[in-house]
Protein backbone atom coordinates (compact mmCIF):
# COMPACT_ATOMS: atom_id res chain seq x y z
CA UNK A 1 0.00 0.00 0.00
CA UNK A 2 1.06 3.64 -0.83
CA UNK A 3 0.20 6.86 1.13
CA UNK A 4 -0.24 10.27 -0.15
CA UNK A 5 0.24 13.31 1.69
CA UNK A 6 -1.26 16.37 0.17
CA UNK A 7 -0.87 19.39 1.66
CA UNK A 8 -2.30 22.89 0.43
CA UNK A 9 0.28 26.19 1.47
CA UNK A 10 -0.78 27.83 4.49
CA UNK A 11 -2.47 31.40 4.17
CA UNK A 12 -0.24 33.44 2.15
CA UNK A 13 -0.65 37.30 1.32
CA UNK A 14 -2.39 38.58 -1.55
CA UNK A 15 0.47 40.09 -3.28
CA UNK A 16 4.03 40.19 -3.38
CA UNK A 17 6.48 42.40 -5.08
CA UNK A 18 8.27 40.27 -7.59
CA UNK A 19 5.23 38.20 -8.34
CA UNK A 20 3.44 35.64 -7.54
CA UNK A 21 6.09 32.79 -6.47
CA UNK A 22 7.43 35.03 -4.15
CA UNK A 23 4.20 36.03 -1.81
CA UNK A 24 4.93 35.19 1.60
CA UNK A 25 2.80 33.70 4.23
CA UNK A 26 0.77 35.72 6.49
CA UNK A 27 1.46 35.99 10.40
CA UNK A 28 -1.85 33.27 10.65
CA UNK A 29 -0.59 31.40 7.68
CA UNK A 30 2.57 30.42 9.44
CA UNK A 31 0.82 29.80 12.54
CA UNK A 32 -2.04 27.14 10.51
CA UNK A 33 1.42 25.65 9.01
CA UNK A 34 2.68 25.06 13.07
CA UNK A 35 -0.42 23.60 13.47
CA UNK A 36 -0.54 21.50 10.77
CA UNK A 37 3.24 20.28 11.59
CA UNK A 38 2.36 19.56 14.82
CA UNK A 39 -0.78 17.37 13.93
CA UNK A 40 1.87 15.51 11.51
CA UNK A 41 3.57 15.02 14.15
CA UNK A 42 1.41 13.72 16.83
CA UNK A 43 -0.35 11.46 14.03
CA UNK A 44 2.85 10.11 12.95
CA UNK A 45 2.23 10.94 9.02
CA UNK A 46 6.11 10.55 8.65
CA UNK A 47 6.94 10.79 4.64
CA UNK A 48 9.46 8.84 3.11
CA UNK A 49 9.93 11.71 0.65
CA UNK A 50 8.56 15.35 0.17
CA UNK A 51 7.84 17.02 -3.22
CA UNK A 52 6.99 20.51 -3.28
CA UNK A 53 6.35 23.60 -5.56
CA UNK A 54 8.87 26.14 -6.16
CA UNK A 55 6.38 29.02 -4.38
CA UNK A 56 7.99 30.93 -1.87
CA UNK A 57 5.06 30.06 0.10
CA UNK A 58 4.97 26.09 -0.39
CA UNK A 59 8.73 26.39 0.90
CA UNK A 60 7.76 28.13 4.16
CA UNK A 61 4.97 26.32 4.72
CA UNK A 62 7.23 23.11 4.73
CA UNK A 63 9.97 24.66 6.54
CA UNK A 64 7.20 24.89 9.44
CA UNK A 65 6.30 21.55 9.09
CA UNK A 66 9.17 19.86 8.73
CA UNK A 67 10.07 21.15 12.62
CA UNK A 68 7.74 18.79 13.47
CA UNK A 69 8.46 15.60 11.78
CA UNK A 70 10.93 14.12 13.91
CA UNK A 71 13.42 12.32 11.16
CA UNK A 72 15.31 13.97 8.48
CA UNK A 73 13.30 13.53 4.75
CA UNK A 74 14.70 14.03 1.48
CA UNK A 75 12.77 16.74 -0.44
CA UNK A 76 12.94 18.11 -3.66
CA UNK A 77 11.51 21.29 -5.49
CA UNK A 78 9.21 19.88 -8.67
CA UNK A 79 8.54 22.76 -10.79
CA UNK A 80 5.65 21.09 -12.31
CA UNK A 81 3.55 21.65 -9.05
CA UNK A 82 3.17 25.26 -9.43
CA UNK A 83 0.01 25.58 -11.31
CA UNK A 84 -0.49 22.01 -12.05
CA UNK A 85 -3.21 20.34 -13.11
CA UNK A 86 -4.25 16.81 -11.84
CA UNK A 87 -2.26 15.31 -14.99
CA UNK A 88 0.81 17.05 -13.72
CA UNK A 89 0.43 15.13 -10.40
CA UNK A 90 -0.13 11.69 -12.05
CA UNK A 91 3.11 12.54 -13.57
CA UNK A 92 5.34 13.71 -10.51
CA UNK A 93 4.03 10.37 -9.21
CA UNK A 94 4.48 7.74 -11.68
CA UNK A 95 8.45 8.97 -11.40
CA UNK A 96 8.46 8.29 -7.64
CA UNK A 97 10.49 5.75 -6.61
CA UNK A 98 8.66 2.14 -5.74
CA UNK A 99 10.90 2.38 -2.36
CA UNK A 100 9.15 5.41 -1.20
CA UNK A 101 5.78 4.26 0.88
CA UNK A 102 5.14 7.64 1.73
CA UNK A 103 5.10 10.66 -0.06
CA UNK A 104 4.11 14.20 0.82
CA UNK A 105 3.22 16.93 -1.57
CA UNK A 106 3.10 20.53 -1.02
CA UNK A 107 1.40 22.40 -3.28
CA UNK A 108 -1.50 24.93 -4.38
CA UNK A 109 -4.89 24.81 -5.21
CA UNK A 110 -6.83 24.10 -7.17
CA UNK A 111 -5.25 21.19 -8.49
CA UNK A 112 -4.95 19.28 -4.83
CA UNK A 113 -8.08 19.43 -4.25
CA UNK A 114 -9.08 18.20 -7.90
CA UNK A 115 -6.61 15.61 -7.56
CA UNK A 116 -7.79 14.70 -4.19
CA UNK A 117 -11.65 14.68 -5.27
CA UNK A 118 -10.67 12.50 -8.69
CA UNK A 119 -8.12 9.73 -7.20
CA UNK A 120 -10.03 9.37 -3.63
CA UNK A 121 -12.98 6.90 -4.67
CA UNK A 122 -13.89 5.90 -1.35
CA UNK A 123 -13.79 6.99 1.72
CA UNK A 124 -15.46 8.48 4.43
CA UNK A 125 -18.74 10.11 2.89
CA UNK A 126 -18.70 13.54 4.63
CA UNK A 127 -15.20 14.31 4.37
CA UNK A 128 -15.02 13.45 0.65
CA UNK A 129 -18.23 15.93 0.21
CA UNK A 130 -15.86 18.41 2.11
CA UNK A 131 -13.04 18.33 -0.21
CA UNK A 132 -15.36 18.60 -3.10
CA UNK A 133 -16.34 21.82 -1.72
CA UNK A 134 -13.68 23.47 -0.67
CA UNK A 135 -9.82 23.03 -0.21
CA UNK A 136 -8.47 25.24 2.12
CA UNK A 137 -5.01 26.94 2.86
CA UNK A 138 -3.63 24.90 4.84
CA UNK A 139 -5.67 21.63 4.61
CA UNK A 140 -3.98 18.03 4.58
CA UNK A 141 -5.98 14.74 2.59
CA UNK A 142 -4.12 12.00 3.44
CA UNK A 143 -5.13 8.98 0.33
CA UNK A 144 -3.69 5.17 0.50
CA UNK A 145 -3.64 3.29 -2.57
CA UNK A 146 -3.95 -0.37 -2.93
CA UNK A 147 -1.47 -0.78 -5.21
CA UNK A 148 2.69 -1.18 -5.15
CA UNK A 149 4.03 1.28 -7.61
CA UNK A 150 4.03 5.48 -7.81
CA UNK A 151 2.67 4.75 -11.58
CA UNK A 152 -0.02 3.09 -10.79
CA UNK A 153 -1.67 5.64 -8.38
CA UNK A 154 -3.56 7.43 -11.56
CA UNK A 155 -5.73 3.70 -12.60
CA UNK A 156 -5.83 2.32 -8.81
CA UNK A 157 -8.71 3.32 -6.04
CA UNK A 158 -7.62 5.43 -3.27
CA UNK A 159 -8.88 5.49 0.03
CA UNK A 160 -9.57 8.68 2.08
CA UNK A 161 -7.89 7.83 5.20
CA UNK A 162 -8.42 11.81 6.54
CA UNK A 163 -9.16 15.51 5.40
CA UNK A 164 -7.75 17.72 8.49
CA UNK A 165 -8.55 21.57 8.11
CA UNK A 166 -7.68 24.07 10.74
CA UNK A 167 -11.07 24.53 11.78
CA UNK A 168 -11.61 20.42 12.24
CA UNK A 169 -8.08 20.68 14.49
CA UNK A 170 -9.48 23.49 16.48
CA UNK A 171 -12.88 21.13 17.09
CA UNK A 172 -10.74 17.87 17.55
Amino acid sequence: MLRLLLLRHAEAATYATGGDLLRPLTPSGRAGAARMGEYLRTSRLSPDRILFSPAFRTRETLDIVEQQIPKPVARWSEPSLYNAAVSAIDGVLAKTPSGVKSLLIVAHNPALGEFASARASDGDAGSLAAIRRHFPAPCLAVIDFACEDWSDAASCPGWLDRFVTLATLSNS
